[in-house]
């Protein structure tokens, strides 16, 4: 693990910065990769610590639930349950496979359009409302499948 550069990466006030927040692969990205020289050991340690960082905004978190590809990394469900206080578990205990989290809220997402319900949470992605999300095509509401 690269100490000095975790601790750069640590420095950047993205991380302190109040939600709701996003970033993706235009700022962590293969470019980002490039330019840093990050190995997998540091940016699993990046994650963790990260993670961490968000969690102990809210005092009173007491379990942490993991899905996704994170859920299999050993390192990482170490790491995580070393630094925080809350006791941190997966999905999978709740009977919901860490690898299906993607297709859960894909359905969700259908299910509220084709309801015409809002699919966003302004309040967690910072939209200015609540907008429905995607688009029905190929059928009709009496008779969607048909």
């Amino acid at each position: 693990m690269n100490t000095a550069l975790l601790e750069r990466l640590l420095a950047d006030d993205y991380y302190r910065r109040e939600p709701p927040k996003s970033c993706g692969r235009e700022q962590y990205g293969a470019e980002f990769v490039r330019e840093t020289g990050i190995d997998v050991a540091t940016a699993a340690e990046l994650t963790a610590r990260t993670i961490a960082l968000a969690v102990a905004r809210y005092r009173d978190v007491r379990e942490v639930i993991v899905s996704g590809g994170g859920a299999h990394n050993r390192f990482l469900m170490e790491r995580l349950a070393a630094l925080l206080k809350a006791r941190v578990t997966t999905t999978a205990e709740f009977g919901i496979g860490v690898d299906i989290k993607e297709a859960i809220l894909f359905a969700l997402l259908a299910y509220q359009t084709y309801h015409a319900r809002a699919g966003n949470l302004p309040s967690a992605t910072g939209a200015r409302k609540p907008m429905i999300l995607g688009k029905i095509s190929g059928g009709t509401r009496s008779k969607p499948f048909a």
